[in-house]
């Protein structure tokens, strides 16, 4: 849909005849578009059978940003029109419209960025009427494509990464135009496309610029506020609201992870929250692949995102670091309750330990994707995550002991204060859960892989430390379980590491789990052979332990 959106920064200058003329005129054109004699393609028939149903669907969020690049000047034209086919092509319709129908049918459901009859139209018109042709168009069809072919199972397809590569060079380079782009959404939906397409790689920092980028474009379109929305046809309202929310999904996500301000503040927006509704068709819904299990996963998703900011508010900000340890630890347990509360919101069939294969690919991979947001959550409030300084010194501290020969105290209560906490049993299940359900994505779904990283890396970190402090708690019963789980874990990773190439940032905290799973290996086998030492003196005999022995067997450790 061509619509041109006023600029509602002045709404005491909004000439209201003059809008509707123009809705009108859009209107009229459309009609006059879809009568044209001569045009039949599979668009066409999509559009009639999509529009007969009453179905309402969701775009999908990309991202990107030119690599080794900056963001070009915030100047220029809004829309330029490409008078010449051959400055901006795309493939035959015929190859790009199966990815295009795989996009709406899969990750766009759960996320809402494009509203997929209006897309098919734009579409079908770019290659019907050459002279209309625009960037923002070329643009988000570029977009559409690398999400799709993102979700795609690279076993199926050997030439995704290349491609997907291309479309989003091919966006980043009209990018300019774009991020000043206030007559529609699509500038808009490209930029927040680039965003969630860079979240899903394994250099997800430009999201972090371009994230700032989308929210001004937010505020610019007024789509943080119900009075803009007043001057717009209730199709393009709703839009408008789904795109404000992705945009906030993003902003919380990105500053949950990268541990930096967001942008969107809390009293600084009116649009409603997304409605629970349960319907097929209702945009942001998920539908299991044998069509009995329905979600509205954008509804969860949204409030998922405001306990993320919560954690930032609470936790990490300038005023977060004044707080006593009292207060830290009344805000940590707070978010813990928000974030109980949260999951007892979902239905009991989409709690993270019933989850499986059968409920088919996209409604799996948009479930572990939240439930790992949340175990992250979690994890950040309580200050226990994989790049937290003081909680990785802790516990090297305290492993110190099981590697110097000779020194071996059991070290205090206090040396690891956190696993004695009450809630740490509720930390080991989110861990364990949250390990067994990202071991559960295909390894060539590298997007799905790179987007939960973090949440993995938190998530071993915390098995770790509980084989670690073995002798500081009773939570044994899974240790052997464990122990495993994070061998397979740490193997996982560092084969992720090898295939994407440097990446010393994710390098450097494997290699600190590494090490200290090493030492909780030796710290389980030392407690366990001092409980049958005292086992055996109760008895009334000694059983000798060799240390070194055990040293040097796990360690290569020899005593002198």
């Amino acid at each position: 849909m061509e619509l041109k959106l006023t600029r509602f920064s002045e709404p005491a200058e909004i000439n209201r005849l003059d809008y509707l003329e123009s809705r009108l005129a859009a209107i009229e054109a459309r009609m006059e578009y879809k009568n044209q004699a001569g045009i039949q393609s599979p668009l066409s028939s999509w559009d009639r059978e999509s529009r007969s149903n009453d179905g309402s669907y969701e775009p999908n969020e990309p991202t990107s940003f030119p690599p080794g690049g900056t963001l070009a000047r915030m100047t220029g034209e809004s829309s330029v029109v490409l008078h010449r086919e051959s400055e901006h092509s795309l493939p035959p319709l015929s190859e790009i419209l199966p990815d295009v129908e795989s996009y709406f049918a899969g990750f766009n459901k759960a996320v809402p960025l494009f509203h997929q009859p209006d897309f098919m139209i734009m579409l079908e018109r770019w290659y019907s009427q050459p002279l209309g042709r625009d960037e923002a168009t070329w643009a988000a069809v570029n977009v559409v494509l690398a999400l799709s072919l993102r979700q795609t199972d690279k076993q199926e397809r050997v030439d995704s990464e290349l491609a997907t590569t291309t479309y989003i060079s091919n966006a980043q380079s009209v990018l300019n135009g774009l991020v000043t782009r206030s007559e529609d959404l699509k500038g808009l939906q490209v930029v927040l496309g680039l965003v969630i397409l860079f979240l899903y790689t394994s250099n997800p920092y430009p999201s972090c610029v371009l994230i700032a980028t989308a929210i001004k474009l937010v505020h610019r379109l007024r789509l943080h506020t119900k009075e803009a929305k007043a001057y717009m046809d209730p199709e393009t309202a709703a839009q408008g609201d789904r795109l404000f929310w992705i945009a906030y999904i993003l902003d919380k996500d990105i500053s949950m992870r990268a541990i930096e301000p967001y942008c969107l503040q809390d009293n600084d927006y009116d649009v409603d929250i997304p409605t629970n509704t349960v319907a097929e068709y209702a945009p942001g819904t998920l539908v299991s692949s044998d069509g009995t299990l329905i979600l509205n996963f954008f509804h969860h998703r949204v409030q998922l995102a405001r306990i993320q900011a919560k954690v930032y508010d609470w936790t990490f900000s300038v005023r977060a670091k004044k707080l006593s340890q009292e207060q830290h630890q009344a805000a940590s347990r707070r978010v813990q309750q928000m974030i109980r509360h949260w999951r007892s919101s979902l239905p009991s069939e989409f709690q993270a330990d019933k989850l499986s294969l059968s409920m088919g690919g996209n409604m799996l991979r948009h479930l572990i994707s939240i439930h790992s947001t949340c175990g992250h959550c979690l994890f950040m409030a309580h200050r226990i995550h994989a790049r937290d300084a003081v909680w990785i010194q802790q516990l090297t501290e305290f492993s110190d002991q099981f590697v110097n020969p000779g020194d071996l105290n059991l070290g205090t209560d206090n040396s690891v204060p956190m696993v004695r906490s009450e809630a740490w049993q509720d930390f080991l299940q989110t861990a364990r859960l949250g390990i067994k359900l990202i071991n559960l994505i295909s390894p060539s779904d590298t997007g799905l892989v790179w987007s939960v990283t973090c949440a993995y890396q938190a998530a071993l970190v915390i098995l770790i430390a509980n084989n670690l402090t073995v002798s500081l708690h009773t939570h044994h019963d899974w240790i052997d379980y464990d122990a495993g789980l994070i061998d397979e874990s740490v193997a996982a990773l560092d084969k992720r590491i090898r295939d994407a190439g440097n990446l010393p940032v994710i390098r450097n905290v494997l290699t600190a789990c590494s090490e200290l799973n090493q030492r909780a290996k030796l710290a389980v086998r030392l407690h366990r052979m001092r409980i049958e030492n005292e086992m055996l003196r109760y008895g009334g005999s000694l059983f000798e332990v060799d240390l070194a022995a055990v040293e040097e067997e796990i360690f290569g450790i020899q005593a002198t």
